[in-house]
């Protein structure tokens, strides 16, 4: 049926093609069943998992999270990754093109291309036969992830929705059917990309309550939708819609892992918050290509060290290891010599990541604070740290000490710590860093690169920079035009 599958999307992709009812040769096959169109959902509408690897933890390399270890040990291979990456680690405006890190338009193309299988499911559902429960819980989940792609590339390639003017300022444009015009299409505001995201997220919500299938955690479901309309006000800085969905998620899957149940706690081997046996927290979950795992080397990129000291962790003490994240989330690796912090792990090594309840109890948390800076109304104040100091007492080691909880009076000071928290419990999840840094005002930021020791070059992304917004790949614009480039 795969092969079928494809025959129906080149007969859509290619000028001069009408559509789904054209008359076609005797031995194409199109799908002509829910259970065709389901196939079709699941092979065109999700990236494969070396796809997800590159698309969703691509960003860390522009973040704080990130710092460049140079040459290890003459590692020819170590050489190559780091002429490659450094324009992506110096925000340099050609990193995507031949001439800089590699004629890659990747991160334009993938969530296109996987747009293109929504579109295809969303426009012909209709027209197949089969069960209509099945129907329409495809077509809800064929607009969640619509929504889910268009949400990373406004924040890829736009300007954070509380930047400036989001009904001028451009973002990428919407495609919402699988027609071929040859018309170049130009970028919508980052207002209309917003607007569309959450049209599909609220008809998703609708047709996946309404039509409910079970379904394993690596398929979008309406909670998904929901967790989506909260991160989306939440970047809108639409506080109530925020609070709305991430209440409505907590209230109907509000379990966290306490981490300090894990029973492989003090082993290598462990469990982590994306793990088989723990579901109770994962909204959604999807494969990547896992090649964190620790290594008898020192990778050209690892975590920051401002980024580890974030982590209130001893490794010392085995009775009480404080929190436990800084053991679970950031894993040593032995380069021959010394124990270093290789990168991060929050899976158990099994190669999994996604939408979580953690980053939902987040987002309350964050709208209380701002509604406490606002108003000044200290109820406000205290919900913010009952969220807050919930999410960590399932943090922290409390086998035989108990959790104590933090404490602030001042709203500024509470803003900050909730910052480094957030950091802390979403590092190298969903490109979380780099669209919070975009939304968080675009600090200035700077990054030390160097092949050999003594041959430091510093990059400095300025505050407020457009290179917050990544660079429309060059291929992608001798192809349509009409695209207007980011400076």
């Amino acid at each position: 049926m795969k092969s079928n599958i494809w025959i129906l999307l080149l007969i859509l992709c290619f000028p001069g093609c009408n559509g789904f009812l054209e008359e076609s040769s005797q031995d194409e096959v199109r799908p002509s069943t829910v259970e065709d169109m389901e196939q079709l959902l699941l092979g065109e509408v999700y990236l494969t998992k070396d796809d997800y690897t590159r698309f969703f933890n691509g960003t860390d390399i522009f973040t704080d999270d990130k710092k460049c270890n140079g040459l290890w040990k003459d590692m020819t291979s170590y050489r190559d990754i780091l002429e490659q990456k450094r324009y992506a680690f110096g925000w340099q405006g050609n990193m995507f093109d031949e001439d800089g890190g590699g004629d890659d338009p990747f991160f334009w193309k993938a969530p296109y291309d996987r747009i293109k299988g929504c579109n295809v499911v969303i426009e012909y559902l209709d027209k197949v036969t089969g069960d209509d429960t099945r129907r329409q819980n495809l077509k809800g989940e064929a607009y969640v992830m619509r929504a889910y792609y268009y949400l990373m590339l406004a924040n890829f390639f736009g300007l954070p929705y509380n930047y400036g003017d989001p009904e001028k300022n451009p973002g990428v444009p919407l495609k919402l059917d699988p027609g071929v015009t040859g018309e170049y299409f130009r970028r919508n505001s980052v207002a209309e990309v917003y607007r569309q995201i959450e049209t599909d997220l609220l008809e998703a919500d609708r047709l996946l309550k309404a039509n409910p299938l079970p379904r394993n955690m690596g398929r979008a479901n309406h909670l998904m939708a929901e967790a989506l309309l909260s991160r989306m006000y939440l970047y809108m800085e639409n506080w109530d819609k925020a609070l709305e969905f991430a209440d409505k998620v907590i209230e109907e899957k509000p379990a966290l892992l306490n981490l300090s149940k894990i029973p492989t706690l003090g082993s290598y081997d462990q469990e982590g918050v994306y793990f088989f046996g723990t579901p109770d927290e994962i909204i959604w979950a999807r494969m990547t290509n896992n090649d964190r795992q620790p290594r008898y080397s020192v990778p050209p990129f690892t975590v920051s060290d401002d980024f580890i000291r974030l982590f209130d962790y001893s490794g010392e003490d085995a009775s009480n290891y404080g929190d436990i994240r800084g053991r679970l989330y950031l894993f040593q690796s032995f380069d021959g010599e010394n124990f270093f912090v290789h990168g991060v792990c929050k899976d158990g090594f099994l190669g999994l990541t996604g939408i979580r309840t953690a980053e939902v109890y987040l987002n309350r948390a964050e709208v209380y604070i701002h509604k406490y800076i606002e108003s000044g109304k200290d109820e406000y104040r205290e919900k913010s740290l009952a969220t807050l100091n919930y999410l960590r007492s399932c943090r922290y080691d409390t086998r035989n000490v108990e959790y104590t909880p933090v404490n602030f009076s001042n709203g500024e000071d509470l803003l900050n710590f909730y910052k480094d928290e957030r950091r802390r419990e979403l590092c190298a999840e969903d490109n979380h860093r780099w669209f919070d840094l975009r939304r968080y005002g675009m600090p200035e930021l700077k990054h030390v690169f160097f092949i050999n020791p003594g041959e430091e070059q510093v990059y400095v992304l300025e505050k407020n920079s457009s290179r917050y917004a990544l660079p429309i790949p060059l291929l992608v614009r001798k192809a349509n035009p009409n695209l207007e480039p980011n400076l």
